[in-house]
């Protein structure tokens, strides 16, 4: 999925990722929220020690609607998956396959 320009709403983009789910690895969780026009409000990632991959894609969800909260964004769009291919740039959506 690109960016998507002069949309009427921020969207949330999250992804996180565990390595050996949860065996002696990290787990990263971040995202980003683009504006309305679809440029970078704000990024965000975190390590978040050994835990399984649903909870890191969990957590990151949590982190960012919680960022949404503080900067008082009304009704964003919350889309999982960014491109593993890319750290945050250009937003991906997940293939429903």
């Amino acid at each position: 999925m690109e960016k998507k320009k002069n949309q009427s709403r921020y969207c949330l983009y999250f992804d996180g990722a565990s390595k050996h789910n949860p065996e002696k690895a990290g787990a990263r969780a971040r995202g980003i929220i683009l504006d309305p026009n679809g440029k970078e409000n704000v990024t965000y990632e975190w390590g978040l020690g050994q835990i399984s991959n649903n909870k890191v894609e969990s957590y990151s969800m949590l982190m960012g609607t919680r960022i949404i909260k503080k900067r008082e964004i009304q009704n964003p769009i919350i889309i999982e998956r960014l491109s593993h291919n890319n750290r945050g740039n250009e937003p991906k959506q997940k293939s429903k396959q």
